[in-house]
């Protein structure tokens, strides 16, 4: 039984080593084809990875601010809540960080509207980009969508959902929870208004949320304000009045401070070196590719042949 196991094995590295020689045999016959579907490969790779325009990537660091105007008004109608009726309601749950918050805003289709209805450059740069002229450090346009002198549209504007994808594939935002601060970066053909549109996001990001929580507060202690004059118990006035304090300071806050959701901890710049593509990365994976097919080609080709 020993003996017979033992040559089971011989027998099969010997096949093994015959298939295997047999496999080079056929590789080196088939040279010519290899080496020119690889070639061809390679030198197809090359070619497309410089037709493919430079990009550029400004980046920011940013932290956000903590959600403490939500907190107190949350809190204090929570107070008001267990001294009307007596009932000892939990707290409102906490819902999304300041960081998510964040996040989700940059990413959201609205945000992205807001940007491309209330700023000209911005749909310039997503509908009519041609190139970037680093002679002149400008954006050049398609003349036949948009026209630079009369700053006029010659054509039917996409909608924001047809520019969503590209919007998404531009902006990066990624929360890191372990360190509190949110990474953001604009990749674009333009370094300059890769630099100009991250600028912008993170300005919107503070506007927007200054202009929703002043508009809430607003509508708040207007509510406050009558309740305050319906209620004669002591102790929901005095919790009427410590809302209304933590609305006026949340007034205050909004009013103050230019960086109101997200402050800027490293501030976008201007990039100089390219961030994309990565021509040498193409090159290898197209020469892969043209092996591998060439490779696969050359062994069906065989056993097709061989199976007649």
């Amino acid at each position: 039984m020993k003996e017979s196991h033992k040559n089971m094995e011989i027998d099969d590295e010997e096949e093994f080593d015959l298939d295997l020689k047999e496999i080079l045999l056929i590789f080196w016959k088939s040279r010519v084809i290899i080496i020119a579907v690889t070639s061809l490969f390679t030198v197809g790779s090359i070619i497309y990875s410089l037709t493919q325009p430079n990009t550029y990537t400004s980046e920011s660091i940013v932290t956000a601010v903590n959600d403490q105007a939500g907190g107190k008004v949350s809190q204090g109608v929570n107070s008001l809540m267990k001294l009307a009726t007596g009932a000892g309601l939990g707290g409102v749950g906490g819902g999304m960080g300041a960081g998510d918050k964040a996040v989700t805003t940059i990413e959201s289709r609205e945000f992205f509207k807001h940007l491309l209805d209330n700023y000209e450059f911005v749909g310039k740069h997503f509908i009519a980009f041609e190139k970037f002229d680093h002679s002149s450090q400008a954006s050049i346009f398609d003349q036949n969508i948009y026209d630079d002198e009369s700053k006029s549209w010659l054509d039917t504007k996409p909608s924001y959902l047809e520019l969503y994808n590209d919007y998404g594939d531009m902006v990066s935002a990624e929360y890191r929870i372990s360190k509190g601060t949110i990474e953001l970066s604009v990749e674009h053909e333009s370094p300059i208004f890769a630099y100009d549109f991250l600028t912008l996001i993170i300005q919107e990001v503070n506007n927007l949320r200054r202009k929703k929580d002043l508009s809430q507060s607003s509508k708040a202690l207007e509510y406050l304000y009558l309740e305050a004059t319906k209620n004669n118990l002591t102790v929901i006035q005095q919790s009427i009045s410590q809302m209304i304090t933590a609305q006026l300071g949340t007034q205050m806050l909004a009013k103050i401070k230019p960086e109101y959701m997200i402050q800027t901890f490293d501030k976008p710049f201007i990039p100089i070196e390219k961030s994309g593509p990565a021509r040498l990365f193409i090159t290898i994976l197209g020469t892969i590719l043209g092996m591998v097919l060439s490779l696969s080609f050359v062994i069906i080709n065989y056993f097709l042949k061989e199976n007649k």
